[in-house]
């Protein structure tokens, strides 16, 4: 809830300075505070789903974004290869605020 408050940035210093905190892993000397932390955010993040506002942060591929899919997020084809740093505001078309699926047409299962 305050991501620039001391105690949040200290932690994100030490433990994921290049990542979210949804993105962490746990490390090799990790205290038993993160470890905690660690711990709570599984629980969060099983029911959680991204409110995708404007896009930006939501990545496209690996995170859970949309509730009436399956694990809330895409399914691919086997065959297809993809950037998984995609973020889902690159399907909205803001001029005529509609999703634009086109880009991706190819790489989504029917689902």
């Amino acid at each position: 809830m305050e991501p620039n408050s001391q105690w949040a940035q200290l932690l994100k210093t030490h433990y994921f300075p290049e990542c979210s905190f949804l993105e962490a892993k746990k490390g090799g000397r990790a205290s038993w505070a993160w470890a905690s932390l660690l711990e709570g955010r599984k629980i969060i993040l099983h029911g959680a789903l991204w409110k995708i506002l404007n896009g930006r942060q939501a990545k496209l591929w690996t995170d859970y974004w949309i509730p009436s899919l399956h694990n809330g997020k895409l399914h691919l084809h086997l065959q297809a290869s993809v950037d998984p740093n995609t973020r889902v505001e690159t399907l909205f078309d803001w001029d005529s605020k509609t999703w634009n699926l086109t880009p991706i047409q190819a790489s989504i299962t029917d689902e």
